[in-house]
């Protein structure tokens, strides 16, 4: 039974104190003045008390060695439906059992002074039982107090309880918890904490409606061999995206993505970062990018067309070449941090790694190449989404297999040397083949076998080119009078 004075103390509060009653709240007297006792039960049977001390300082005490520690009004679970709300003390469950909500229960210890982040801590004793019963609980609400404490206890709630069932209440200005919320503002006020609360934050989970509007993914064609040539039917290049590009050694990879890359730039004025680590760049990348350019043999190119690829080279590339001084590995996280400044600095919009096989693949003994791989295209992935870039990788296929006539069997993701992730995790696959027809000619085949949009980005399938080797350049090989 409550005195006059501990029931005038609930009525300051805006309590009613036949509430606090109804839950065996009582007066009693200890050292030190008179106190509120709060009985602690499991399945209606006494477990401890807590106490409060109401004059003629607050203050805090508890029964000297409880059984075990529980949860204050933690019977009311077994109540109605809704979503549990955990206080951070009892006069704040009170608050909210006042205001309708029944299944309401307050923590045992509040809230600490600093992160606790250890489990085995006796501050958290009570919490592999609260988990066991709010196992099947779908929506838990942490209407802790609104100061550092209370984060602090918020933090480790939602972590130990998921972070995907618990909300949490933000409290009007002025007010740290229920019960202010409740004396300066009223019952309404309390309800509202509760309809308003919002989900805890979890990085990487959004409803549509919350995600800013983005733009139509834009589609960048090539058109190799001419806009009849097929091409543009089965290969397109996107930004956000990793595509490999693969071939029989000699069948032109690296020919078919140099075209590729020098047509988006005279077509979109596309800026590029390239690691053509086979090639030296001042002698066989520049003399093939200015044979692409003036269209003819090295042995024609005039003046201009040597300035004019110098002028393209300076505007639109820059390149990945290992530091001779250092000797530093050209690792995955080297070759990331070339790739980051590539566009940053200089505005890059595609990434070309050629070959795969030339970057330092040391991994941890633990993990296979299958993992590594994986992890690793991963990472280029996210690299392509967060820079809003295209990152392309020419990849050497393993041992590929002759056919009885000499020629070579089709290389396509699976083939390619490390994993199958090649296959599942690119978004744009595709081969270089050079095949020798009946008549001797030499056709210049791009097989796309992956395309992971197909609705605007083309479906998979084979355009035959031809090659002319001494320029770099595509045409379409059933323009030129050899098929229909």
């Amino acid at each position: 039974m409550l005195s006059e004075k501990a029931a005038a103390w609930f009525r300051a509060r805006k309590i009613d104190p036949a509430i606090a009653e109804a839950h065996d709240i009582s007066s009693v007297e200890r050292a030190g003045g008179e106190w509120l006792a709060f009985p602690y039960q499991r399945d209606g049977r006494h477990v401890t008390n807590k106490y409060r001390r109401i004059a003629p300082e607050k203050g805090f005490s508890q029964d000297a060695d409880p059984p075990f520690k529980s949860c204050w009004n933690e019977d009311a679970l077994k109540l109605g439906e809704g979503p549990v709300i955990i206080t951070e003390g009892e006069v704040d469950a009170l608050v909210f059992i006042q205001c309708g909500f029944e299944r309401v229960i307050s923590v045992p210890d509040g809230a600490p002074n600093n992160e606790v982040a250890d489990d085995d801590s006796p501050k958290w004793e009570y919490v592999p039982d609260l988990l066991n019963r709010l196992r099947g609980e779908r929506v838990i609400i942490l209407a802790v107090d609104g100061d550092q404490n209370g984060a602090n206890l918020r933090n480790y709630l939602a972590k130990r309880l998921g972070k995907a069932r618990c909300k949490w209440v933000r409290y009007p200005a002025g007010s740290k918890d229920p019960n202010d919320v409740l004396v300066k503002q009223g019952v309404d006020a309390v309800k509202a904490l509760i309809s308003g609360a919002s989900w805890i934050s979890i990085p990487g989970v959004v409803k549509v409606a919350d995600m800013p509007p983005v733009a139509k993914p834009q589609v960048f064609r090539v058109g190799l061999g001419g806009r009849e040539s097929g091409f543009d039917r089965h290969i397109a290049l996107l930004r956000k995206q990793l595509s490999a590009w693969t071939g029989v050694p000699g069948h032109g990879k690296s020919t078919l993505v140099n075209a590729v890359c020098w047509e988006a730039m005279r077509q979109h004025r596309w800026r590029f970062g390239i690691g053509c680590f086979e090639d030296d760049v001042q002698e066989d990348y520049r003399t093939a990018m200015a044979c692409y350019i003036g269209n003819r043999p090295e042995a024609a190119l005039e003046p201009e067309h040597w300035a004019l690829t110098d002028q393209r080279l300076d505007e639109h590339f820059c390149f990945f070449v290992e530091d001779e001084e250092t000797n530093a590995r050209m690792t995955i996280d080297w070759l990331l941090e070339k790739m980051e400044t590539a566009v940053v600095r200089h505005g890059s919009d595609m990434i070309v790694i050629d070959p795969w096989s030339k970057l330092d693949h040391t991994r941890d003994r633990a993990e296979s190449e299958g993992d590594y791989t994986g992890r690793v295209l991963n990472d280029l992935k996210r690299f392509a989404r967060k820079f809003d870039v295209h990152v392309a990788v020419v990849a050497h296929p393993r041992k590929v297999q002759k056919k009885s006539d000499g020629s070579y069997e089709v290389p396509g993701g699976y083939d390619i040397s490390g994993s199958a992730h090649w296959y599942n995790m690119v978004d744009l696959g595709v081969t270089a083949y050079r095949e020798i027809t009946d008549t001797g000619d030499t056709i210049a085949k791009v097989i796309s076998w992956k395309v992971k949009r197909h609705r605007i980005m083309g479906k998979p399938g084979a355009v035959a080119l031809k090659l002319d080797p001494e320029t770099g350049r595509y045409s379409d090989y059933y323009d030129q009078g050899r098929g229909s």
